[in-house]
C-alpha cells in the first residue's frame, strides 16, 4: 500500500508541475485536500478540539461546508 501512496504523490507532483495540466487539476487536488482536512476535523475528540479552541459544534459546522467553500472559516 505504501508504494501506491508514494506513486500517487509522484504523479500528483508531476501533474502540478506541468503548466497546462496543473491549472486543470490543481482545483481538484485542493478540493480533495479540503475534504480530507474537514473529515479529520470532524473526527477529533473533544480534548483535541479544546486544544484548538473549538467546540464540537464548530467542528461539525466546518465539516458540513461544501468543498468549494474554501474561504475564511470557523466564525463565532
Amino acid at each position: 500500500m505504501s508504494a501506491s501512496i508514494h506513486s500517487s504523490g509522484k504523479i500528483r507532483g508531476w501533474l502540478l508541475a506541468t503548466p497546462t495540466v496543473g491549472r486543470l487539476v490543481a482545483p481538484v487536488f485542493a478540493a480533495h485536500d479540503v475534504w480530507r482536512q474537514r473529515r479529520a476535523l470532524a473526527e477529533l475528540d473533544d480534548h483535541r478540539l479544546d486544544d484548538l479552541g473549538l467546540t464540537r459544534r464548530d467542528a461539525a459546522r466546518e465539516a458540513a461546508r461544501p468543498i468549494w467553500d474554501q474561504g475564511p472559516s470557523i466564525r463565532r
